[in-house]
């Protein structure tokens, strides 16, 4: 007689939390096109303006990192919410990179700073686009502003539908990705495969699987920008000459 499937325990699960500074800057700013295409939302000038006015209106003379880690999430929100092409997402994230650039010289920060977070905001945009082909829903998850996106699969399977298996073992769903670190690589397997993750090599690392299933399930904000280039050795690397040279 067959075992009876187990679910594998996990640590609990702690939503991201908004921090309160955010809320405000993500109402505030509006798509300028209902359904608009990635081109015109990265090179419109009038986007960049209203991101800027919005992002720096408040009179600082000093940027933060908060302030920047909200700029470059609402970017990823939008460069993800609608079907892209790999050339003109390469195009036009270089763009919006010299853009924003541009418009924050004189402000006092650490220009290069700035640089390295556009960049791996960057990043992680066409990598995504290698790992999901061209379709993507993007959600805050719960209805309300939440520091976290959620990503369906291809098969238009969520994170909390349908069970996930390694083996004979039966693994719970997961509305969000908070610590995956207790599972164990073959648990990561089950998971990968039950979201329909598809990779550009034969295998990748336990930390590659980790990084896949933060950016598929969902990612806090400030985990964007902090953790990804580290996280990245498979990053294809033409890809990458192409985009920094």
């Amino acid at each position: 007689m067959p075992e009876v499937p187990q679910p594998i325990p996990l640590r609990p699960i702690t939503p991201p939390v908004l921090p309160p500074t955010a809320t405000e800057f993500l109402t505030h700013l509006r798509m300028p096109d209902p359904k608009p295409s990635l081109k015109n939302i990265t090179n419109s000038n009038a986007y960049i303006d209203q991101v800027i006015t919005h992002l720096y209106s408040s009179q600082k003379l000093t940027l933060t990192d908060d302030d920047l880690s909200r700029a470059i999430v609402h970017h990823h929100r939008l460069l993800t919410a609608h079907t892209m092409d790999i050339k003109d997402v390469k195009a036009s994230l270089v763009q919006v990179k010299k853009d924003l650039l541009e418009k924050i010289h004189g402000i006092s920060m650490n220009i290069t700073r700035v640089n390295q977070k556009l960049q791996a905001q960057s990043k992680s945009v066409v990598y995504i686009a290698i790992l999901m082909a061209h379709t993507y829903n993007l959600s805050f998850g719960d209805g309300h502003d939440c520091p976290y996106v959620v990503v369906s699969s291809p098969m238009g399977r969520s994170p909390a539908e349908g069970d996930f298996w390694t083996g004979r073992n039966l693994l719970p769903p997961l509305e969000c990705v908070d610590d995956f670190c207790a599972l164990e690589d073959a648990q990561l397997d089950g998971y990968i495969h039950g979201y329909n993750i598809t990779f550009p090599q034969q295998w990748i690392l336990c930390q590659e699987k980790l990084t896949l299933l933060r950016y598929y399930i969902g990612c806090q904000a400030n985990a964007l920008f902090t953790s990804l280039p580290a996280y990245l050795p498979f990053y294809p690397q033409q890809l990458k000459s192409q985009l920094w040279r």
